[in-house]
């Protein structure tokens, strides 16, 4: 149990990424596995995850999202 509060005592909110940074096929595949297994207050898991690894496709999510916001990308 303490793991676990430990681990959220870390967290941050992450506000400009590094473009040049990758995230290897091994890394992607357990973000997937926890945002799978991720609880939400019903137990239903009411929502969508949508991945875009498209550069020109997040380059227009971040026009479009307003004030052309660098944390989308």
């Amino acid at each position: 149990m303490n793991n676990i509060l430990e681990e959220y005592k870390w967290r941050y909110a992450t506000k400009k990424f590094n473009s040049e940074k990758k995230i290897s096929d091994k890394e992607m595949s357990v973000i997937k596995e926890v945002m799978r297994l991720a609880p939400s207050s019903y137990g239903l898991q009411p929502y969508e995850i949508i991945i875009v690894e498209n550069d020109k496709i997040r380059k227009e999510l971040c026009e479009k999202a307003g004030m052309n916001q660098g944390s989308v990308i």
